[in-house]
């Protein structure tokens, strides 16, 4: 099955700008390993079907939280290869799109259908022009009914817009998953003028628009008191590299050393705004940049390409936001440090700097 689905993937991207549309989860077999072939302007169409939870035990055991990581994982390999991997979902397990119920899931390429089964050990191929049409049709008629999973945020604008959003959004309660924490709000007591490169575009509105976010955010932040993870290597990472991960670096410089100090020791005089988790181990690679961001009405997912460029993704969907938030919410106290403990070893490695 994994050689007869390299064949039909291989055989499109021979085409040059195919589309290869595939309704089904990330656990086909070979998922990361074939798709990542795809080069140049062919077209990876997914449809996932995502699951309800009925109890926090299912959450847990989050199959939309897993499905979505190696989802990310392939966007960002396809995203510093410019190929477009284009995302949609759906709720449930209702299989009345398939014309053949006990094969549920599709690959379907311009010159093949592949149907296949719950478990991917079965299938069925048709070659036919008239079927390959026929199973194009119903894949674009289901593609119609569902809801975009991944929309990307690649440029400086669309961020600060997006933060202008979240802004004015209102909720109740967020939560901050990322390895090197979110340190921009702590600036205030650095000159980031100087950092800014010479040729930046909107330079002045740019820092306009930042003063404002963070005065903003902080706000915000002492009324909500977020849920905040993150992690001892994180904060080491920013004192050695001086660089904010929420941003691409091709517009500032690092900063030095002094100002590195001055951003982690406000974060410390405000930590008693957040709930603050201090992770035992990392969860993740402190290269890729991962944020992930969570409210009651909106979320977003944010990492770092290879080449440098940071890529956002948003999430707005009620229940997947909730599905989400649950998963953080009960994660075991016993991945992270109690809140005192967790300051006293941030100033402690920040008095090695």
């Amino acid at each position: 099955m994994e050689y007869l689905i390299y064949h039909l993937v291989t055989k499109e991207n021979e085409n040059g700008k195919g589309m290869i549309k595939f309704l089904g989860t990330p656990q086909l077999p070979g998922f990361s390993n074939m798709f990542p072939l795809i080069q140049g302007k062919t077209v990876l169409r997914h449809i996932l079907s995502f699951s309800k939870y009925d109890s926090i035990l299912e959450i847990r055991d989050d199959h939309n939280f897993q499905s979505l990581s190696q989802i990310i994982s392939l966007y960002a390999q396809f995203a510093n290869r410019g190929v477009r991997y284009e995302t949609a979902y759906y709720y449930g397990t209702d299989f009345s799109h398939s014309a053949f119920p006990p094969f549920p899931y599709m690959i379907v390429t311009s010159q093949y259908a592949l149907s296949l089964s719950g478990d991917y050990q079965n299938g069925l191929l048709y070659k036919d022009s008239e079927t390959v049409n026929y199973l194009n049709q119903i894949f674009d008629a289901l593609y119609e009914k569902t809801t975009p999973l991944l929309v990307p945020i690649q440029d400086l604008t669309s961020q600060l817009a997006l933060n202008q959003k979240i802004m004015s959004c209102k909720s109740d309660s967020e939560i901050l998953f990322q390895l090197v924490p979110c340190l921009v709000p702590f600036i205030q007591k650095i000159d980031i003028r100087k950092y800014l490169l010479d040729d930046m575009a909107q330079k002045e509105y740019f820092i306009s628009a930042v003063t404002t976010y963070i005065q903003n955010l902080i706000h915000r932040h002492e009324q909500i008191h977020p849920l905040h993870f993150c992690s001892l290597n994180g904060i080491r990472r920013f004192l050695e590299k001086g660089v904010f991960d929420e941003f691409s670096t091709d517009f500032y410089r690092p900063l030095d050393k002094l100002d590195r100090k001055k951003v982690v020791q406000q974060f410390l005089k405000y930590a008693y705004i957040y709930d603050l988790r201090l992770l035992r181990e990392d969860l993740g690679e402190l290269s890729n940049g991962l944020k992930v961001y969570l409210s009651d009405s909106l979320g977003y997912i944010q990492f770092m390409g290879s080449d440098g460029n940071v890529i956002v993704l948003t999430l707005e969907n009620p229940n997947f936001l909730s599905s989400f938030k649950d998963y953080f919410e009960s994660m075991d106290e016993d991945l992270y440090y109690p809140k005192e403990e967790a300051l006293i070893l941030i100033q402690k490695l920040l008095n090695q700097y």
